[in-house]
């Protein structure tokens, strides 16, 4: 009976050995995905009633696919060059006539998710 004891204590013991390996391998994976950082907007700002192109500059901001800004009234498309495809990292604003005339929030959306803000006024 003894040795049932040993065995099962053994077969728990190797079991949570196991898990404790397989979670931390998991969570030092999940550690080393890039995340998307966002430094500069340029220009930075724009007037009521206009589209200009917009540059942004960051780290890890692989396949941008959109400019979010915070204020509904300012929206933005990613400028395609001759060929039709996307040039990284550019995109044309558009502020609507009715936008208020006050700082909001920029944010990068790509492959490593959306980034931390700018501001964009």
């Amino acid at each position: 009976m003894h040795s049932n004891t040993t065995a099962g204590t053994l077969a728990r013991g190797a079991l949570s050995l196991a898990v404790g390996l397989a979670s931390a391998i998991a969570l030092d994976a999940a550690a080393q995905l890039p995340v998307a950082r966002l430094t500069g907007v340029f220009p930075p700002g724009g007037k009521a009633g206009s589209s200009i192109e917009v540059t942004v500059n960051g780290s890890d901001l692989d396949d941008t696919t959109r400019l979010w800004f915070s204020n509904p009234a300012i929206t933005s498309t990613q400028t395609l060059s001759s060929a039709g495809q996307p040039e990284p990292g550019k995109f044309i604003v558009t502020i609507a006539s009715n936008a208020a005339c006050a700082a909001c929030d920029a944010r990068v959306v790509g492959r490593f998710g959306i980034s931390n803000r700018g501001a964009y006024s």
